[in-house]
C-alpha cells in the first residue's frame, strides 16, 4: 500500500480552553523527548555491558521512559520505543567514515554520537486517534456526543495525550482540524478517510509538529497500489535542444507529447546569476570587516532560491509523468536519460543553465514505487541524440491529452 501525507493545522480547542490544550501539548512534546532520551541512555548503558554483540532491546527501556514522563499516555511512549529503535537499527550510508553497517554498533563503537531528541514532534498512534468529519468517523468512539454534533460541518481531532496518574480530569484533546485552510482534493480525502464505505483509504501513524507557532497534524494514510499493465511502457526521452518543452513522452497506444516547461528555470536562474554577479562587484568596493559571513548572508536567499526554483520544476515533470503513466494504464516507464557526456548539449545547456539530472531520476524513482510502477533507465547514446537534434521537417503529432 502507497503512503501519502496532508499537513494540516489545529483549531480550537472543544473539550478545554485553548490555552491549556496548547500547554498540555508543549508538557507532552517535552515529556517525548524525555523519554527518548531516557530509553537511549538505558540502551546504552545495557549495551556497553553486555557480552554478546547484538542489538539489545527489552521490556526495561519502557519503564525508564515512564519513571521520566510519568503523566504521559502509555500509547505514545510505546510509539516513541518504535521511533528509537527504527533510529538505532538504520543502516549507515555508503559513503559514510564507519564501516560496521548500522548505527547502533557506531555508536557503541564511539564513532557516531547517539541520537538525541529535542523538538517538538508528538507521534499519533492510528488505533487511538480519532478523526470526524460530517458525522462520520474513521473508527469507532472516541468523541461524545454533543462532540459528534458539533463536527457535522467542521472536522474534529481527538488524542489521548495523559495517563490516569496524571489525575487530569481530561485525558486527551479534542479540537477543531482548520479545513478551511486545506484545498479541495485534501478535504475529499479526509472525508474518504471518516467514510466507512471507503474501506480502502486508511489513516496510519502520524505525527504531531510544532512549527511557527502552530500544532500541525501530519496525517499520514495508506492505499492500496494500482494495478497497472506491465507490458504498457509510456516512454520518456529528452526533447531536441530547439523545442519548447524540456522531454517528450510517447504513449502505448500512439501520439506523443512534450511537456516540462523550463522556460520559467531558465529565466529565473539567469536572474539570480547576475544578482549574484552584482553582489561580487559590490564585495570588491565594500569595507573590510566581518571576513566572508557578509558575501555569504548576502548569497545565501540566492542559494535558496535557486534550490526552490529547481524543486519546483522537477516535482511538475515527476507529477506529469506519473499521470499520464496512470492514466493510460502503463506500469512501466522507460526514461531515456541523457548520460554525461551529452548532458553538455542538452536542452538547458544551450540555454546556459545545469540541471540536477541524477537527482530528477531519483525523484521519478521514488514517485513511481509509490503506485507499483516500474522504472526502466536507459542512456541514451551519441548516435541517437544527433538523429533527434537533426533539423527535419516533423509531422504534425497526433497529441493525447494527459
Amino acid at each position: 500500500m502507497s503512503r501519502h501525507l496532508i499537513s494540516v493545522k489545529l483549531g480550537r480547542a472543544d473539550n478545554m480552553p485553548t490555552r491549556h490544550m496548547r500547554k498540555l501539548l508543549d508538557q507532552a512534546s517535552a515529556d517525548v523527548c524525555l523519554a527518548k532520551n531516557r530509553m537511549v541512555e538505558t540502551w546504552m548503558a545495557a549495551s556497553r555491558t553486555a557480552t554478546e554483540d547484538k542489538f539489545q532491546w527489552d521490556k526495561s527501556l519502557y519503564h525508564a521512559a515512564r519513571t521520566v514522563a510519568p503523566e504521559l499516555n502509555s500509547k505514545i511512549i510505546s510509539a516513541c520505543m518504535k521511533h528509537v529503535r527504527e533510529s538505532l537499527t538504520t543502516k549507515i550510508a555508503w559513503n559514510s567514515e564507519s564501516r560496521l553497517g548500522y548505527r547502533w554498533k557506531a555508536v557503541l563503537a564511539y564513532e557516531q554520537r547517539a541520537p538525541w531528541w529535542r523538538n517538538g514532534i508528538i507521534p499519533v498512534q492510528c488505533q487511538d486517534a480519532r478523526i470526524s468529519y460530517q458525522g462520520m468517523q474513521n473508527r469507532k468512539g472516541g468523541f461524545k456526543a454533543r462532540d459528534l454534533e458539533s463536527a457535522k460541518h467542521n472536522a474534529l481531532f481527538r488524542l489521548p495525550l495523559l495517563s490516569h496518574n496524571s489525575g487530569a480530569r481530561e485525558l486527551g484533546i479534542v479540537c477543531l482540524l482548520r479545513i478551511g485552510d486545506l484545498s479541495k482534493g485534501h478535504r475529499e480525502i479526509i472525508r474518504k478517510i471518516c467514510d466507512p464505505d471507503e474501506s480502502t483509504w486508511l489513516m496510519k501513524d502520524s505525527l504531531l509538529v510544532h512549527k511557527d507557532n502552530d500544532w500541525i497534524l501530519r496525517l499520514n494514510y495508506a492505499l492500496p497500489d494500482q494495478v497497472l499493465d506491465s507490458d504498457r511502457v509510456l516512454t520518456v526521452k529528452p526533447n531536441s535542444v530547439d523545442a519548447g518543452n524540456v522531454l517528450r513522452m510517447f504513449y502505448p497506444d500512439g501520439g506523443w507529447r512534450d511537456f516540462g516547461d523550463g522556460n520559467l528555470y531558465v529565466a529565473e536562474f539567469h536572474r539570480l546569476g547576475d544578482r549574484k554577479k552584482i553582489l561580487n562587484r559590490k564585495q570588491r568596493i565594500r569595507p573590510p570587516g566581518h571576513g566572508k559571513q557578509r558575501i555569504y548572508d548576502d548569497r545565501r536567499p540566492i542559494t535558496r532560491r535557486q534550490q526552490h526554483i529547481t524543486d519546483s520544476v522537477i516535482k511538475n515533470i515527476v507529477a506529469d509523468i506519473h499521470r499520464a503513466a496512470v492514466k493510460h494504464d502503463c506500469g512501466t516507464v522507460l526514461y531515456r536519460e541523457p548520460s554525461l557526456g551529452l548532458r553538455k548539449f542538452d536542452w538547458f545547456a544551450k540555454r546556459r543553465v545545469t540541471f540536477p539530472w541524477d537527482d530528477f531520476r531519483s525523484r521519478l524513482q521514488a514517485k513511481l514505487d509509490l503506485s507499483g510502477i516500474k522504472l526502466d533507465c536507459k542512456r541514451v547514446k551519441k548516435a541517437e541524440w544527433e538523429e533527434w537534434n537533426t533539423p527535419a521537417e516533423e509531422s504534425t503529432p497526433e497529441h493525447v491529452s494527459a
